[in-house]
């Protein structure tokens, strides 16, 4: 092979995280492992991991993290100079070879605490999120108590009504019917 023409295994798909099976997108290109993913998506909405493709096996999953708002370089955006999805940095760049979990803990320890800015104010918000949860588990209880009672009651006849609290005997025909004494729900007297 001479020193002009490329070496044919960089043309082959790239084994990435130890040479594992590895999902990659219609284009063949990696996807991002993605416990990755969510984690970042759970820190910051700014973060994102994508694989970029590089010549001479140079290519890598880069950790690129989306300008802030008020940043002076959106006006270059703004102006048409560079499109907007190029409007982000990029933080890291992680070999071909960076196993998952080893992609996970950089990640977790770079950016991890960035979440947690004032444990008080965290707390709170989870303690909202918390009574928010509790409140939808309520209603839902409410809403299928309703609805189950709601479902008896349009199948239900006077009869059945009645045999249930206690003041009428159901039919001898009826199956699994106690005729000895009736259940009593409501006091007769």
């Amino acid at each position: 092979m001479s020193a002009s023409q490329p070496d044919p295994s960089f043309h082959r798909r790239p084994e990435v995280f130890g040479g594992g099976p590895t999902l990659v997108s219609p284009r063949g290109e990696p996807l991002p492992p993605m416990d990755v993913v969510m984690r970042l998506r759970e820190l910051d909405e700014r973060l994102s991991v994508e694989w970029v493709e590089g010549a001479w096996g140079t290519s890598y999953f880069g950790l690129f993290e989306r300008w802030k708002q008020g940043d002076k370089r959106w006006e270059r955006v703004q102006n048409g100079e560079i499109p907007e999805k190029s409007a982000r940095d990029l933080i890291q760049m992680f070999p071909r070879h960076c196993p998952a979990p080893e992609m996970a803990a950089y990640v977790e320890q770079r950016w991890g605490g960035r979440a947690i800015g004032n444990p008080v104010e965290e707390a709170e918000r989870a303690v909202e999120a918390a009574k928010a949860r509790l409140e939808r588990a309520k209603e839902a209880a409410v809403d299928k108590a309703v609805d189950s009672s709601m479902d008896r009651f349009n199948t239900e006849t006077a009869h059945d009504r009645r045999v249930r609290g206690g003041t009428e005997k159901a039919h001898p025909m009826v199956s699994g019917a106690d005729f000895a004494e009736p259940k009593r729900l409501i006091e007769v007297k």
